[in-house]
């Protein structure tokens, strides 16, 4: 029996998520792979998600800045 591995590209993650499948966990809003337009270098590392307008995403109860959730379509 032979198995066919996945064809890869250097780089490129097997386990990407489609991007139009992100939204932001407080909201539910879908997000844009971009940093927020008003971060500044004074709060660290940008984070790599926004809203749709460029703004931060919705803090989680402890204050902290969120990662998108992955919502799946219904079929």
């Amino acid at each position: 029996m032979t198995t066919t591995q996945p064809t890869t590209r250097p780089g490129v993650p097997t386990n990407a998520v489609d991007p139009s499948t992100l939204h932001c966990p407080g909201c539910m809003t879908p997000v844009t792979c971009a940093p927020p337009e008003t971060w500044t270098a004074t709060a660290g590392a940008a984070p790599l998600f926004s809203h749709a307008d460029r703004s931060v995403l919705c803090p989680d109860p402890r204050g902290r800045i969120s990662e998108p959730v992955e919502l799946e379509t219904a079929s």
